[in-house]
């Protein structure tokens, strides 16, 4: 019997404030950062960090025999 896929819910908030965030901040005429720093390097090193975790629980393992 095949399991359901589970989402963790709590990291997809995660990744959607950051996102939110993260679209304010760039400035999508000229493709940069408005203010770049270290804050931004971190929202995206978190960003990516919480749809992995968010959505690990998607990704099938293999069955051993």
């Amino acid at each position: 019997m095949k399991q359901p896929s589970k989402i963790n819910y709590f990291f997809v908030m995660i990744a959607f404030t950051l996102g939110v965030s993260l679209t304010r901040q760039f400035d999508f005429s000229t493709y940069r950062f408005k203010q770049p720093s270290y804050a931004t390097i971190l929202y995206i090193i978190v960003f990516i960090i919480a749809l992995v975790l968010a959505f690990k629980g998607l990704v099938s393992k293999p069955k051993e025999k």
